[in-house]
């Protein structure tokens, strides 16, 4: 892994953002649970509506068009604008204060993790210098996921157990997507002038 990240620098700048993104995604994923229970006293009906559902059913609305569109603008380009994109979900989650709410947020979160699954899964096989590399840099890409888990559900929940507040760590979920959209947008437009 870590010979083929410092040879293949665009590689490793595809995947430094995909962690910086990484940082917002785990946040959120960790604390909705939390959200949901200690802070909207929501019942389970409302809480599988309003997130689990809408989210499921807005990726399977918008996941084909974006998968065309990537098509047309590359998925550096997709990804640069979807992490910029869910910087609106952990906002929308500190503005929450119901179930309709959150079933907004879970349709926000839902078109722009369309965009970054679509560009998670092209990117590593787009970036493989050859094609039998695919399989190692699709390993990479997919091993990084965990690394990703294990260290920033923990900075979230952490961070709102020590705070007793779910704004803090979704401020910084929030950073985390802008930075990464600032970061595939870098590697969008290097890749554009090299050719790649």
């Amino acid at each position: 892994m870590g010979e083929v990240l410092k040879r293949d620098r665009v590689f490793f700048r595809y995947e430094a953002a995909f962690m910086t993104y990484g940082v917002g995604w785990m946040i959120c994923w960790a604390l909705v649970p939390l959200l949901c229970t200690e802070v909207l006293k929501l019942d389970y009906d409302s809480i599988s509506k309003s997130t689990a559902a809408a989210y499921q059913f807005t990726l399977a609305l918008v996941t084909l068009p974006l998968g065309y569109l990537s098509d047309r603008i590359g998925p550096a380009r997709l990804t640069a604008a979807c992490f910029a994109g869910l910087t609106l979900y952990p906002v929308l989650l500190i503005l929450t204060g119901g179930a309709e709410t959150l079933m907004a947020a879970s349709v926000v979160h839902g078109i722009f993790a369309a965009g970054v699954n679509v560009g998670w899964l092209l990117g590593p096989v787009s970036l493989a210098p050859t094609r039998e590399m695919v399989p190692q840099y699709v390993a990479i890409h997919a091993s990084l996921v965990g690394l990703r888990g294990a260290v920033f559900q923990l900075l979230g929940v952490g961070l709102y157990a020590m705070t007793g507040r779910m704004e803090v760590p979704l401020v910084i979920a929030a950073l985390g997507f802008a930075w990464a959209g600032y970061q595939m947008a870098g590697l969008w437009r290097e890749m554009r002038r090299s050719g790649r």
